[in-house]
């Protein structure tokens, strides 16, 4: 087995729900979001097909209190570890309400880049008198 091993996943996509900030038990923050990328062909015989892969995106410590901010509809590039189920190294599986099946792409992110320009944010120009 060799020494040199690398893990790293880049996303660059949409923003699919705003971000959700909340504090593990030892106190630090942790952020979560999902990010949406599109992909789209067309067979040689047939119309554009379009297919979204979703991501579900989680930030650790000082940063995730940047990445609270994150808002539905941001344009992000985000770069880290994807996090696979470590009894068999696919994608997290799990039944939901109608069990069904379905799976999730996870990334614990290290690195978050805003790409949307920023939002104005409300000024109080009010003078004391």
């Amino acid at each position: 087995m060799s020494l040199y091993q690398y893990d790293k996943t880049q996303v660059l996509g949409t923003v699919g729900r705003n971000a959700e900030m909340r504090f593990m038990p030892n106190g630090d923050a942790v952020t979560k979001f999902s990010v949406a990328v599109d992909r789209s062909y067309k067979p040689k015989d047939g119309d554009v097909i379009k297919r979204t892969i979703w991501y579900s995106v989680q930030v650790f410590g000082k940063f995730a209190e940047t990445c609270a901010n994150i808002q539905k509809g941001d344009k992000v590039f985000c770069e880290g570890e994807l996090q696979a189920d470590w009894a068999t190294g696919a994608p997290r599986i799990w039944q939901d309400k109608e069990s069904a099946s379905k799976c999730s792409f996870e990334l614990t992110a290290q690195v978050v880049r805003f790409l949307s320009p920023k939002r104005e944010t409300v000024q109080d120009n009010s003078q004391d008198s």
